[in-house]
């Protein structure tokens, strides 16, 4: 993802891709993934483990059937993950324009 997203932005996408689990609702973890990207979901998945593991169902959790668990990023994960994927993309934003302004400082 390429886009810097709102809080009203992340909200309004998060209720039109989750779904019911039990009694929260969730975005599919696959969904996610594509959406967001491995390296974003592997970092924030790690960031929610390494602060508080007992918390980590709060963010991202799991609803099964018997034979098949369905992964899935409650609210609360899914505002991480936009929140990551945000501040990943300013970085990629300003760094550049920041080594540019250093090589044009160097230049001059």
């Amino acid at each position: 993802m390429n886009t810097l997203l709102s809080y009203n932005q992340a909200l309004a996408l998060f209720e039109e891709q989750s779904v019911l689990f039990g009694k929260r609702d969730g975005v599919p973890e696959e969904w996610a993934e594509e959406y967001f990207g491995e390296e974003v979901m592997s970092r924030v998945k790690k960031s929610c483990l390494e602060t508080k593991p007992s918390d980590y169902g709060s963010y991202f959790n799991g609803y099964g059937i018997g034979d098949y668990t369905a992964l899935y990023v409650t609210k609360e994960g899914f505002l991480r993950l936009v929140t990551y994927s945000n501040v990943r993309e300013l970085q990629r934003k300003y760094s550049r324009i920041n080594t540019q302004k250093r090589k044009d400082q160097e230049g001059e």
